[in-house]
């Protein structure tokens, strides 16, 4: 039934998104064309104006997106219809989430990919992607695993700032007025406290807590995959809290009057 959910979640966001990351691609490979003109002028720079804005829309639109789909599809009217589909809260909230992760990582991938049109050619970047598989299995084990964790931590900081969306609206819609007042305020509070949270963990005393906790005499290779994980690892404790303080609000305490 998830995977039902999140076909379903998917299709509606791909329509939105599709038109955005096309014009993307379209204005990278026209940009290709002219940003190195000797006397490209006004059309040049005309150019390369749109294609900015156009990554400014994606990375808006992303946002939004990602807010509204949850809103609107478990919290408004929406919400009426979802709640009664012989599925429980947490698979709701688990689709949202997983295809929020989606888009954003598509959105990201398309970003980069309008990057190597730009700067070079779909030829150099197929080059790169087989230079990057042929030089993996020549790097140390060391440098592999840090490639590793920080693929891992960008996905953990992704999902972490969902959930903390997630959970600051369920937050809001507690109240039965100004809901997205309430909202934006359980949001503003919870990063201070997260914020805090963070920094505590992070100063203790007159050196910081993070080499506090590793071991003596690590090499400064496995020292940065140690505080990798520790990143890591505090992503994961956010995420954990903040989707499970959603799932509970919407199982327990959902109002959608």
């Amino acid at each position: 039934m998830l995977g039902k959910l999140m076909k379903y979640d998917c299709r509606s966001m791909f329509r939105s998104f599709a038109p955005l990351w096309l014009a993307l691609l379209a204005l990278s490979v026209v940009n290709h064309f002219t940003v190195d003109l000797p006397n490209g002028g006004i059309g040049a720079a005309l150019a390369m104006l749109a294609y900015v804005g156009v990554v400014i829309a994606v990375i808006v639109v992303t946002i939004v997106l990602v807010v509204l789909r949850f809103y609107h599809g478990l919290l408004r009217d929406e919400g009426y219809l979802m709640f009664t589909l012989p599925v429980r809260p947490w698979q709701l909230v688990m689709a949202k989430l997983l295809t929020a992760l989606v888009v954003t990582v598509l959105s990201i991938a398309v970003s980069v990919l309008s990057l190597f049109i730009i700067v070079g050619d779909l030829h150099g970047l197929q080059n790169f992607i087989k230079a990057v598989f042929r030089a993996i299995p020549q790097i140390s084990g060391t440098l592999y695993l840090q490639m590793f964790l920080l693929v891992v931590l960008v996905i953990a900081a992704i999902l972490a700032s969902i959930t903390h969306i997630y959970a600051s609206l369920a937050i809001g819609h507690l109240f039965h007025t100004h809901r997205i007042g309430w909202a934006v305020g359980a949001y503003i509070v919870t990063d201070i406290l997260f914020t805090f949270l963070l920094t505590l963990t992070m100063d203790a005393g007159d050196e910081t807590f993070l080499p506090a906790l590793l071991p003596p005499h690590l090499s400064p290779a496995a020292s940065a995959n140690a505080i990798l994980g520790l990143m890591i690892a505090w992503c994961v404790v956010m995420t954990a809290l903040c989707y499970v303080a959603t799932e509970r609000i919407l199982a327990r305490r959902l109002n959608l009057q």
